[in-house]
């Protein structure tokens, strides 16, 4: 039997894959297309901040399988233009996710969401709306951080973590900061977590040691709260899953078929 994660594909000579940089609005993207004669299932994969992993090797494994994968940068992040912030990212993911429902070879009632870091915090955020499919990789819960930043001494360190981080990012830290304030109490996925209508699977990393995205923080919290009960899976790695590459990529392939081949 075929197995996407460890083999490479049939060579479909007439429609075969390709990967296509396109432009949407003012991000610039990667679709992983699977090429054949017929439309298909498509994942969208939302990286984090500022997103030093984009989870490629995700969106190769995925298209091994036969889904699209599109991978997109931000406004304001990786070369993108324009400005980055918490809340165009959230636009933007919405922005994808119509243009992937738009695209002649996309089948617009078969799309996923999948989000690390910040990108499963959107993933979340956005899915609380289109309840789609969603798998949120370590997720971030950038609402409910932010109301430690009202503290002088949190907010000063903060600061300084992403002074530091946002060099890929067209942005300024003191307006992030002012903007996740402004926004905490709409944006924590506890509060939206009524919402979360959608098959969900979460990942946790045991070693993780960004604050916002540990299992203790985010995880658990999330599912004292959910609707539904989601797949979880734990894995004993770091925030980047850098040792349990193959497992989050079998795992979450296998979470997309079961509801991607079936969800209406």
């Amino acid at each position: 039997m075929f197995d996407p994660i460890s083999e490479d594909p049939h060579l479909d000579a007439l429609h075969p894959t390709s990967n296509q940089s396109v432009r949407i609005g003012e991000m610039n993207a990667l679709l992983h297309h699977a090429g054949g004669s017929h439309s298909r299932p498509a994942v969208l994969l939302l990286h984090g901040f500022p997103g030093w992993e984009r989870n490629f090797d995700l969106a190769h494994a995925y298209r091994r399988a036969g889904f699209h994968a599109l991978v997109i940068h931000y406004r304001g992040a990786w070369g993108s233009a324009g400005t980055f912030s918490f809340t165009h990212v959230l636009e933007d993911a919405r922005t994808a996710l119509q243009w992937l429902e738009t695209h002649k070879d996309v089948d617009p009632k078969r799309i996923g969401i999948v989000g690390h870091s910040m990108g499963g915090w959107i993933a979340l955020a956005t899915a609380a709306r289109t309840h789609m499919p969603t798998v949120a990789i370590a997720p971030a819960n950038f609402g409910k951080y932010a109301q430690t930043l009202r503290e002088p001494e949190a907010r000063a360190a903060w600061l300084e973590w992403c002074k530091g981080t946002i060099a890929p990012l067209n942005a300024n830290a003191e307006d992030l900061t002012d903007e996740l304030i402004e926004n905490a109490q709409r944006w924590n996925l506890e509060n939206l977590a009524p919402d979360f209508e959608m098959p969900l699977m979460l990942f946790g990393a045991e070693r993780d040691a960004i604050a916002s995205c540990t299992i203790e923080y985010v995880q658990k919290p999330l599912l004292e709260v959910l609707p539904k009960k989601p797949k979880v899976e734990n894995f004993a790695t770091d925030h980047s899953f850098s040792s349990h590459r193959i497992a989050l990529a079998r795992a979450s392939l296998t979470f997309l078929q079961k509801h991607l081949e079936t969800f209406q």
